[in-house]
């Protein structure tokens, strides 16, 4: 089990996508992308706002971080935004806060909700797991680049028989600073629990924005669930 005070939440964001440019601070709904993951931070009934940190890189994406005034803002470096960045580069903020593990939310994922955020949280501080990491339940097939099933095939690809596997869902992570400082994010990934997995049984929640028709779907349904809100 782990303390609450342990813990910081963490959004990684970088003017510079190279896949959709300017995604992070282009407009969204009235908003962008990163507005949507820092207010779901604040917003949320567990997690303390002074333990709220954004590590952010460009000029864009630290003026947005600026207007938070409850939030911490750390100014990443060039080299942890490069291609060739090991994760201990990438996560370099490590050296700079007192917090012994870390929740990360993908701020590409404007639908995931408060209340899977906090469901994720609570896992993880009940745990005796240093990894923790978000995934989608799936009934399905897949072929390796040779085009080998990688499982067995059911007569007629009938997914009601298939066995249920998980597919990374690329929205919550977690884990701890002294793994981050072997250059490890949340476990080894080649044993059981390493790192543990959580559920997220809404595939919509994990919609991640890549490019351009993925932000214009994400943002129809944003709104879909502001006006289903009010």
């Amino acid at each position: 089990m782990k303390n609450i005070k342990d813990i910081c939440f963490l959004i990684l964001a970088k003017s510079n996508s190279q896949r959709l440019p300017g995604k992070m601070h282009r407009p969204f709904s009235n908003t962008t992308l990163l507005d949507v993951a820092i207010t779901k931070l604040l917003d949320s009934e567990i997690i303390p706002n002074s333990q709220i940190y954004i590590a952010g890189h460009g000029p864009e994406v630290i003026e947005i971080a600026k207007k938070y005034k409850n939030v911490n803002l750390f100014k990443r470096s060039d080299s942890s935004i490069s291609e060739d960045a090991t994760i201990r580069e990438i996560y370099e903020i490590v050296d700079h806060i007192p917090h012994k593990f870390f929740v990360e939310i993908n701020a590409c994922c404007p639908l995931l909700s408060i209340s899977t955020l906090e469901e994720f949280i609570e896992k993880y501080i009940q745990s005796n797991y240093d990894g923790l990491f978000g995934v989608i339940k799936r009934r399905t097939f897949y072929w390796n680049s040779h085009g080998t099933p990688l499982r067995e095939c059911t007569a007629h690809l009938d997914t009601k028989r298939a066995n249920i596997i998980y597919e990374a869902a690329h929205c919550l992570y977690a884990g701890s600073m002294d793994d981050i400082r072997r250059n490890i994010h949340m476990g080894t990934f080649r044993y059981s629990n390493d790192p543990a997995i959580f559920v997220i049984e809404n595939e919509k929640e994990c919609w991640d924005v890549d490019y351009e028709w993925q932000l214009e779907i994400a943002a129809s349904m944003f709104e879909n669930l502001l006006r289903e809100e009010k």
